[in-house]
């Protein structure tokens, strides 16, 4: 996971600061279409959490953003994260 600490603002609240999520994976051996079951589970949902305990830190009150790859959507939404749509910018 790479994150992003002081460079970005939030669409919903454009005079807040977010963290932003450059980019989270997992290892492609502790994916369920890979291996099932996993050999670690919830490595993503520990690293997102991890990121929102570094926006509380910074005093953004766990604002984090992310541009999600299709298919990761759903696995998103399960934090309460909202659909913005396509960011042409990335």
């Amino acid at each position: 996971m790479i994150l992003e600490l002081d460079c970005y603002r939030s669409l919903l609240e454009s005079t807040k600061n977010l963290v932003y999520v450059d980019y989270l994976t997992i290892a492609p051996w502790n994916r369920r279409s890979i291996e099932n079951p996993p050999m670690y589970k919830s490595v993503g949902s520990s690293l997102l959490k991890l990121a929102i305990e570094h926006s509380f830190d910074l005093d953004y009150k766990g604002r984090i953003d992310l541009h999600s790859l299709p298919g990761a959507e759903n696995f998103h939404r399960k934090f309460g994260m909202v659909d913005l749509g396509y960011d042409s910018n990335k």
